[in-house]
């Protein structure tokens, strides 16, 4: 690392977040199978 840190210690937020944005809301993560379950099918 060459420099200055960007952001000081105990920083608040990245420049690109709002901090005064809505909080709320769901995430959906949907997983049915994945690249290693795949190979016990293949064989």
């Amino acid at each position: 690392m060459n420099g200055d840190p960007k952001y000081p210690d105990g920083f608040s937020h990245f420049e690109y977040v709002n901090p005064g944005a809505p909080k709320g809301g769901t995430v959906k993560l949907n997983s049915i199978g994945s690249y290693d379950s795949f190979f016990c099918i293949y064989r």
